[in-house]
């Protein structure tokens, strides 16, 4: 009989991962795979995919659960029999910058240019596709929305800069071997939104109480000051601050100020006295199915997927 150990290994092997994509693996159909980490990541992955193949072809997507399960079945010897082109692998790069990770060396493993692929939906194009063509907000003039795209930025720094001292503590944890389920803790509950103007809870304006709130939250020792001096430093020469914020808040960043700006949009859009009607109730099991279809793909995506999976379909075309 196998123990808890053995058997939390058999499940989180790249095996498991390998046997579920030859569940759907058909040899004799226009079809690449993708094995991606969690369930939302598709969404991304699709939306940038499709355009880039040709008439007939599809690519399916196998969402593993995780990024350790996509790696363990990167690694694994039975992908040999299969061109690497047609079965790609995707993961996020996560703080893999500032602590160094091992990422198995393979032309056909895509790592993020940032924190996480949710990254890549939060910026000012996306926020103002969304509320034009889900938020009904139809009618700003390009003064308007050159104002609103000034608040957004503004408030994207602020919001980086607060949790800069969370990010710093959670690379402190990993480094010490400390991985409490960073799910567990909401930072947005440092902030609130005023007529889309986010700023800092009085009771959270110091970053020893916001490390204070998620210490207690997700039950992990705060490390030292003289620590988180150094790491700090690391963070910000490794461009930390833009890039390696972690994905799920800064998606929930996005989410909380298109709905204030939706709530007050009578203050920015003269031609909208009032909210107009929202044709989907953006949150978080949506939000990524929403918005990365209004998202462009990354230079290093494009280049990717072209020398993966459009090498290899011309390839095929060329062999027929």
């Amino acid at each position: 009989m196998m123990t808890v150990d053995q058997l939390s290994a058999a499940a989180n092997s790249g095996n498991v991962i390998f046997h579920e994509f030859m569940h759907f693996y058909r040899p004799d159909r226009q079809i690449v795979y993708g094995l991606v980490e969690g369930r939302d990541d598709p969404a991304f992955y699709r939306g940038a995919i499709d355009p880039m193949l040709p008439d007939g072809w599809m690519v399916k997507l196998i969402p593993a659960g995780t990024k350790s399960k996509v790696l363990s079945a990167f690694q694994i010897k039975e992908w040999d029999r299969y061109p690497k082109g047609c079965v790609c692998f995707f993961v996020d790069r996560d703080f893999a910058d500032v602590i160094p990770e091992n990422h198995p060396a393979g032309a056909n493993l895509y790592v993020t240019d940032n924190y996480s692929i949710e990254c890549e939906v939060v910026n000012y194009r996306v926020a103002q596709r969304t509320l034009e063509e889900i938020m009904g907000v139809t009618k700003l003039t390009i003064e308007e929305s050159e104002r609103l795209e000034a608040m957004f930025e503004q408030n994207l720094t602020i919001f980086r800069e607060t949790l800069v001292p969370l990010m710093v503590q959670i690379i402190l944890w990993r480094r010490g071997a400390v991985r409490p389920c960073l799910n567990k803790f909401d930072p947005s509950i440092f902030f609130e939104f005023i007529d889309g103007v986010v700023s800092i809870k009085p009771e959270f304006a110091t970053a020893a109480a916001r490390l204070a709130a998620a210490s207690a939250s997700l039950k992990s020792p705060i490390s030292s000051t003289a620590d988180h001096g150094v790491a700090e430093a690391e963070f910000r020469n490794a461009d930390g601050v833009r890039r390696f914020t972690r994905g799920k808040y800064l998606l929930k960043f996005f989410l909380d100020f298109l709905a204030s700006v939706h709530a007050s949009i009578g203050k920015y859009c003269a031609k909208h006295p009032k909210p107009p009607k929202v044709r989907v109730n953006l949150g978080p099991k949506n939000a990524m199915a929403e918005t990365a279809l209004r998202a462009r793909c990354p230079a290093s995506l494009k280049e990717f997927i072209d020398g993966n999976y459009v090498s290899y379909m011309k390839e095929v075309h060329a062999n027929a």
